[in-house]
């Protein structure tokens, strides 16, 4: 892992010394969707919608109850969960949804409460039980163990397929970890030994702080739970992570995609949000245009794929294993599409 470290410090520091670093210039494919669907849901700037073979799960988040629920082929509603507050199978605070579970055809949401607990909401349970269910659940017990400190100070935590195991993505600002690192990185942490057990850098800085443009990213992880991709909002690039054999490789969009300080001084904005499944990496670039959006693609190996071209202005989507693409647009329907992959 320390050869790992070293090669990615060796390659980022290169990149900087260099005004033209190796970037991509055209996609193998350009897709254009002349036909989508849209679905009989109506609701009031929902913010993210996830999609199994029976559920389309839709985070609104003014509402009581926060997850609505929809059948997937009838799209009639089922039930809504998640309220706010400190009572039973409740959040103090809802975000970005960045991990979904669709095996056996159920649905599962990854819920961060923080500082309270990181859990699955079951849809299948908490519909038979006519109420919202946890599972899997792990709970900060005290900001004094070093397993809640760990919990509180990432920014995001995934499950992976080994169940005593989390990826956490740390926040140096909140970790006070600028000392030795100043960089975004990742921890695989051993629930059952409390302990760090891998490490993974996804920028390596070379600065005593990082600028904050390399902390705002939409990330996506694949559903088999191997691949996590971060779509950089401020940055013009996309960071592929192969978790189980710790490999990261960063894709630039132009020859200046590693000149941060470029970058912050600009302060462009080239991502809007992110989707993954098994196969691909999805994420809907930001244009100007008010009535179109792009949605770029790259394969777990970080090989760009194709660009999608939608006549609608999109802020929110997932796809599904069949690559099909539901989304919100910014008009507050919601559309589904074949991504014509």
């Amino acid at each position: 892992m320390k050869n790992l470290c070293i090669l990615l410090l060796s390659v980022f520091l290169a990149s900087c010394a260099s005004k033209e670093a190796p970037h991509v210039v055209d996609f193998p494919r350009e897709i254009s969707v002349n036909e989508y669907d849209s679905l009989p849901i109506n609701l009031l700037n929902p913010a993210q919608i996830f999609v199994s073979d029976k559920y389309i799960a839709v985070l609104v988040r003014h509402e009581d109850k926060m997850i609505w629920v929809y059948d997937t082929q009838s799209h009639e509603h089922i039930a809504s969960f998640v309220a706010l507050g400190r009572g039973p199978n409740e959040v103090l605070q809802l975000n970005r949804i960045g991990q979904t579970d669709m095996s056996g055809g159920n649905l599962k949401l990854k819920v961060q409460s923080f500082p309270e607990f990181i859990a699955w909401l079951d849809i299948d349970a908490s519909i038979r039980e006519n109420k919202t269910v946890f599972t899997d659940k792990v709970e900060f017990d005290g900001r004094q163990s070093r397993s809640s400190n760990m919990l509180y100070a990432a920014n995001g935590v995934y499950y992976l397929n080994d169940s005593s195991k989390f990826l956490m993505f740390m926040d140096p600002d909140r970790s006070g970890n600028f000392q030795y690192n100043p960089s975004p990185f990742s921890l695989i942490f051993d629930l059952e030994g409390r302990d760090i057990s891998d490490t993974l850098y996804w920028y390596s800085h070379p600065q005593p702080r990082a600028p904050m443009i390399l902390f705002s990213s939409m990330a996506g992880m694949s559903h088999n739970r191997k691949y996590l991709g971060r779509a950089n909002r401020y940055i013009n690039s996309i960071v592929i992570g192969n978790i189980e054999e710790n490999r990261v490789k960063t894709i630039g969009f132009d020859s200046r995609a590693t000149d941060l300080r470029k970058a912050e001084q600009e302060k462009a904005t080239y991502f809007d949000e992110a989707s993954a499944n098994n196969d691909y990496f999805f994420a809907i670039r930001h244009t100007a245009s008010e009535t179109s959006s792009e949605i770029w693609v790259v394969d777990w190996d970080g090989e760009p794929v194709a660009k999608i071209h939608v006549p609608l202005k999109l802020r929110a989507m997932c796809v599904t294993d069949r690559n099909q693409i539901y989304a919100i647009t910014n008009e507050d329907r919601i559309v589904m599409f074949d991504s014509g992959l």
